[in-house]
């Protein structure tokens, strides 16, 4: 089974986590994005039980600056949040790609496949 997600561009992943007032929390730009994007991936149709190939093509809309290690932590928790699978433990391959921007709509392209 293989489900495809257009999404928009994740914050850092060096942005996800905020210290202050003697706690870390997730930040504020990473929650907003989390809710935003769950919207174009939950509800799932079937649970993928076993292992998993995931595939990201970055494709900024205009000629921002993106970096692919950057993206892949959240976007990773994002689709485990939604239940796209149970764990990212079972993510055994993962494939990054940055694409040319073209005026596509989106940021970011992810193909969750179960090998």
């Amino acid at each position: 089974m293989k489900y495809r997600y257009e999404l928009s561009k994740p914050p850092s992943a060096n942005r996800i986590w905020r210290h202050g007032k003697g706690r870390v929390y997730r930040s504020p730009e990473y929650l907003s994005w989390k809710e935003y994007n769950s919207y174009r991936v939950c509800p799932v149709p079937k649970l993928l039980e076993g292992d998993i190939k995931v595939s990201i093509w970055l494709r900024p809309k205009d000629g921002r600056v993106m970096d692919c290690d950057n993206a892949i932590k959240p976007t990773i928790d994002l689709l485990e949040t939604c239940q796209v699978f149970r764990n990212d433990g079972q993510v055994v391959e993962i494939r990054a790609y940055k694409m040319k921007p073209n005026g596509k709509v989106y940021d970011l392209l992810v193909e969750v496949e179960e090998l």
